[in-house]
């Protein structure tokens, strides 16, 4: 299969190549398209020898789709939605395109991930469960896209992208799977300094109202992910790991 990964970013440099690099350790070739509004994000791209769009930060759902207008062309078996903040496990995608291959239109997690990395503190993981397979890791296939023109995301919202992309999906008679009982496929959102518009303390007030579990040792935890205590340092070198 061709798969084609779309990474919207803005004002991210080091956050968006870690998850560049991250996407580069999948067991199954994936091609990056980088939606960025700098200097700074073209020259990412080309570095990271992935495909550039340039497009202004807002409307965010206008960038989304630029990403997937461009991925069009390139005529790919699937998209794969990943955001700048995000890392996947590299049998991610091997799992999401079995399941493509098999019928499915949209494959995704409703159980993700959250690593904070604050300064001078030790990381923390926990665990979000949400109804249906949202953010990051989404996989579409491409019979779906064709069935709604390539028309994923609605141009002129800044927010509620994922719910309105998942009943396009639906309301074409998609088919979806979740893949949260694989625990050892996982997607991987990553808080600290910089902003968020989901941020830290709001996932952490949600972990404890829903009294879900988190994770005991989280640096062995991580390491399902290549080089990512590496990477953590990078980001914030002042952590305690």
């Amino acid at each position: 299969m061709k798969i084609v990964c779309i990474i919207a970013t803005h004002d991210r440099y080091l956050l968006t190549l870690t998850s560049i690099r991250m996407l580069k350790s999948q067991t199954v070739p994936v091609q990056i398209v980088i939606v960025g509004d700098s200097p700074k994000d073209r020259r990412l791209a080309n570095s990271e020898k992935c495909k550039y769009v340039h497009h202004e930060n807002y409307p965010i759902g206008k960038k989304w789709q630029a990403g997937v207008d461009f991925a069009r062309k390139l005529n790919p078996d699937a998209i794969l939605i990943c955001g700048s903040d995000n890392w996947l496990s590299p049998n991610w995608c091997k799992t999401c395109s079995k399941y493509i291959q098999q019928g499915y239109d949209l494959v995704g997690k409703s159980i993700f991930e959250i690593c904070h990395i604050p300064p001078k503190r030790n990381i923390e993981v926990i665990r979000r469960k949400t109804f249906l397979p949202i953010g990051s890791g989404r996989m579409f296939s491409k019979k779906i896209l064709n069935r709604i023109g390539w028309q994923l995301f609605p141009i002129s919202r800044d927010s509620g992208l994922d719910g309105k992309s998942y009943l396009r999906v639906v309301n074409h008679k998609g088919k979806v799977k979740d893949i949260e009982e694989y625990k050892n496929v996982n997607v991987l959102s990553l808080r600290s300094t910089w902003k968020n518009k989901n941020t830290w303390k709001r996932y952490r007030v949600g972990y404890k109202l829903k009294k879900l579990r988190g994770v005991s040792n989280p640096v062995r935890w991580l390491k399902r992910f290549p080089n990512s205590i590496r990477y953590i340092k990078k980001l914030v070198p002042n952590v305690k790991l």
